[in-house]
């Protein structure tokens, strides 16, 4: 009798691990964010079982309600300028600053407080 049972073999080589699995949608994830000029990265859960490739449109617009991700969209759309460098923002919008008081013994002072 010629045993046919090679079913082990097969069943091994269909196995892929959670680690595994994980390894490779990280992989991909970091592939995409490479190609794009991602400002930033936001989790949002498709649905409320934890379930893969099922989107619950409810969730996911509630969630991206919540996190004012559709308000920046709106304002990138309307024109204007989501991303500035510091040192632009500050100098564009320093008036807005509240002036503090000088600490007591900072340099620069001369006692006696005109305000």
């Amino acid at each position: 009798g010629g045993g046919s049972g090679g079913g082990g073999k097969k069943r091994a080589t269909q196995f892929v691990s959670v680690g595994s699995q994980f390894r490779g949608s990280i992989a991909s994830l970091v592939g995409t964010l490479g190609a794009t000029q991602s400002h930033f990265v936001r989790c949002i859960k498709p649905n409320e079982v934890r379930g893969p490739f099922v989107l619950w449109p409810a969730v996911a617009l509630a969630q991206l309600r919540c996190c004012a991700v559709l308000e920046a969209v709106r304002v990138s759309q309307a024109g204007f300028p989501t991303r500035i460098p510091f040192d632009e923002l500050l100098s564009r919008y320093a008036m807005l600053r509240p002036r503090l008081p000088a600490a007591a013994g900072a340099s620069g002072g001369g006692g006696g407080g005109g305000g």
